[in-house]
């Protein structure tokens, strides 16, 4: 049975009806990995089941890419796009043609990632303290967020045309308009340390809070 304890993230792609998912190999190299449509369901269940993984195996492709990749997102061009941790945001196509833009400083840290909804990609950068913008053309724009050494981690784009992040450090969560303005929100508890972040089908925001063990929910 394939190790699937060492998958990291995984991100659907609709456009291609795909599940792309950011793992470790045995060795500790970094590998992006495409599991094909039809055998999606098989990988998911066959832990499960507790079936032959010979289908399952058969079905994954890697890239490597190198790096440390962490976070990954469909963009509107059709490709991936992923958060090195290493200080690069990278664009790979569904054949596994790979471009890498360098973010400014070698201790950014680019983490999560998400399709903005101004046809751009946004990434946090959890050392850095900023969130960045890149274009399908890779020009990247970098705003920093108010309080200093927030660690802002998650991030998704929201229904009310902002972005939305979560600082773990600060127990805050933020928002961010498409221009750079951002704002700061605190959390009942001061300990909760915010860490993933979506948009709800309720038109709500959700989000994790690590340390006080809940999930929750805020309107935008």
């Amino acid at each position: 049975m394939p190790d699937l304890g060492r998958f990291l993230e995984k991100e659907y792609d609709a456009g291609n009806g795909r599940v792309v998912i950011n793992r470790s190999d045995r060795a500790g190299r970094r590998m992006l990995s495409r599991i094909d449509p039809c055998l999606r369901a098989a990988a998911l269940l066959t832990p499960l089941l507790g079936i032959g993984s010979a289908m399952v195996a058969q079905s994954i492709t890697e890239f490597t890419v190198g790096g440390q990749p962490r976070g990954i997102a469909a963009g509107p061009d059709g490709n991936l796009w992923f958060a090195d941790e290493t200080g690069n945001i990278g664009r790979i196509t569904t054949q596994g043609g790979l471009t890498e833009f360098p973010v400014s400083g070698s201790q950014t840290r680019p983490y999560f990632i998400a399709a903005g909804p101004d046809g751009a990609m946004w990434f946090t950068e959890t050392t850095g303290n900023r969130i960045g913008r890149i274009t399908m053309a890779g020009a990247i724009t970098e705003f920093a967020v108010p309080t200093a050494s927030s660690r802002p981690t998650g991030i998704v784009s929201g229904p009310d045309g902002a972005l939305w992040f979560t600082q773990p450090s600060i127990s805050n969560l933020g928002r961010m308009s498409i221009y750079g303005a951002a704002t700061q929100i605190g959390l009942p508890a001061n300990t909760a340390n915010p860490v993933g972040i979506t948009a709800g089908p309720d038109g709500n925001i959700w989000f994790t809070e690590y340390n006080a063990g809940k999930i929750a929910r805020i309107v935008p």
